[in-house]
């Protein structure tokens, strides 16, 4: 649904304020619409028809999945408020500025121009259609991004109030600082972390972070000097300019070498990719989940659905197939499902990696031969 939804969120606003509403009611648009909505049923309408022995139909999942979560979720239901802090974090670390637009748009909207008025409008709306669905996850929200980035960005070069750029600009370079400084000194707090949580972080992750902070406290130094303003012109283009600098050394850092040195703390993809291996004498039709999960399908490479003992009909039917079998669960799952097994049928086989210092240990995966 939000291929389609964000797409009329966004514009829909412009098409009221150019006034131009009248034109795209019409006999030829809402055929134009009945004949997308046909084509985009056809392949779940054909794989319901198809889906002979599956016990799932395409047309009901097209449902589930698109008007069931928004209007009664299933999954997925975390707070209305939970984009309020979800946005911020996912444009880290320009929030100063985001404030500063919000601050400074719809305090004077009505002086914008309709292009600036537009983007506040599309800002807005898909902030609000997201909020309004009852399953809310983080990366739902992300569509907002490219606009909110639009949006920011005329703010910063074209704000209707001066003052307000001023202490977004002065607010984001003290966010910066402080965060410099965090990364700095990062490798003396190692042995707190460690004392306090366990964790051992690798040495990629507090070098990278060494270098990435000493060289972000350098831009925005650099930000400083007369020599960066001649070269950018006036004292705000050097500032905006050591941000610019300072915000992508710590994202660049992140990215390319901090997120990379903890993929050895990954769990359930290198459990999976093993137990692959190890399973592959075993058909589908043997192989049954604690739930729908599918990340395990991805990397278990299943060609045909695997049995979901969510289901209490499915996992008593599973149990009378005949043949050595496999369950795949999470932890906090295998509470509900071996206590269903016979005593002494079946026998943990892999299980994923846990670690003391993780709140998630109970999500990991755990494999079990059933006899």
């Amino acid at each position: 649904m939000t291929a389609a939804a964000v797409p009329m969120v966004v514009v829909i606003p412009d098409i009221f304020i150019r006034g131009k509403w009248k034109i795209h009611v019409s006999l030829s648009h809402v055929t134009a619409i009945t004949l997308g909505i046909l084509v985009y049923l056809l392949p779940f309408l054909y794989a319901s028809i198809t889906a002979d022995g599956y016990g799932q139909s395409g047309l009901a999942l097209a449902f589930r999945e698109n008007l069931q979560r928004f209007f009664n979720a299933f999954d997925h239901k975390e707070p209305f408020y939970c984009y309020l802090y979800y946005v911020p974090f996912l444009f880290l670390p320009w929030i100063f500025f985001v404030g500063g637009a919000i601050l400074d748009r719809f305090r004077g909207f009505r002086g914008l121009s309709d292009v600036e008025k537009w983007l506040s409008l599309a800002v807005l709306g898909i902030f609000f259609l997201f909020t309004l669905s009852s399953s809310r996850r983080s990366y739902y929200i992300l569509p907002i991004i490219p606009f909110l980035s639009l949006f920011t960005a005329d703010f910063v070069l074209a704000p209707q109030s001066i003052r307000i750029r001023e202490i977004s600009v002065k607010a984001q370079t003290v966010f910066l600082a402080a965060a410099g400084l965090i990364a700095l000194f990062s490798p003396l707090l190692i042995p707190l972390i460690r004392a306090w949580t366990g964790f051992e972080p690798p040495p990629e992750l507090w070098l990278s972070a060494f270098a990435a902070g000493a060289f972000c406290l350098m831009c925005l130094v650099a930000g400083r000097s007369g020599f960066f303003i001649r070269v950018a012109g006036d004292q705000m283009s050097a500032s905006l300019a050591s941000l610019v600098l300072a915000g992508l050394v710590l994202l660049g850092a992140f990215f390319c070498f901090q997120q990379n040195s903890l993929e050895i703390y990954r769990t359930n993809k290198p459990f999976l990719l093993e137990l692959k291996k190890n399973i592959s004498d075993i058909p589908p039709e043997r192989i049954g989940l604690s739930k729908n999960m599918a990340f395990v399908l991805f990397y278990l490479d299943a060609r045909r659905p695997l049995w979901d003992l969510a289901k209490h009909a499915n996992l008593e039917h599973f149990l009378h197939i005949k043949g050595k079998k496999i369950i795949i669960a999470r932890k906090r799952d295998a509470k509900r499902i071996l206590p269903a097994l016979p005593a002494g049928s079946y026998r943990q086989t892999l299980a994923a990696r846990t670690f003391p210092w993780s709140r998630r240990n109970e999500k990991r995966l755990v494999a079990w031969e059933v006899f």
